[in-house]
């Protein structure tokens, strides 16, 4: 139960911190993409919620898309990566990771095809 009350205080920051930013940013924060992923994943969480509230969550808990809406919460982990001055290196570590994995796919599946 604390942990669900931690979630849902994280919830109404992230959505103040949202608030402030398109009130500062302006029409500008339209085209910004990460503006974009924050405004999906505070609306994930508010459908998180309401379902809670309604006592969907634990009636529905088989449902994919709910599992996929708390997946999202691992998304919120970024924001933090963003802010936080002491993790920039785990940040740059998952920059590094994501611009690489096409070329991991790709010898991945060269490998793939020399051993077969």
């Amino acid at each position: 139960a604390a942990l669900m009350i931690v979630s849902y205080l994280c919830l109404v920051l992230y959505t103040i911190e949202f608030s402030l930013s398109i009130c500062f940013l302006g029409r500008s924060a339209i085209h910004n993409n990460m503006i974009k992923l924050d405004a999906f994943l505070i609306i994930c969480g508010y459908i998180e919620l309401l379902f809670d509230l309604a006592m969907l969550g634990t009636a529905f808990s088989k449902v994919s898309i709910l599992r996929i809406l708390r997946l999202m919460r691992v998304f919120r982990l970024l924001k933090i990566f963003r802010k936080v001055k002491a993790l920039r290196e785990l940040n740059k570590l998952v920059k590094m990771m994501s611009t690489c994995m096409k070329a991991l796919l790709w010898s991945f599946c060269f490998c793939f095809m020399v051993m077969t």
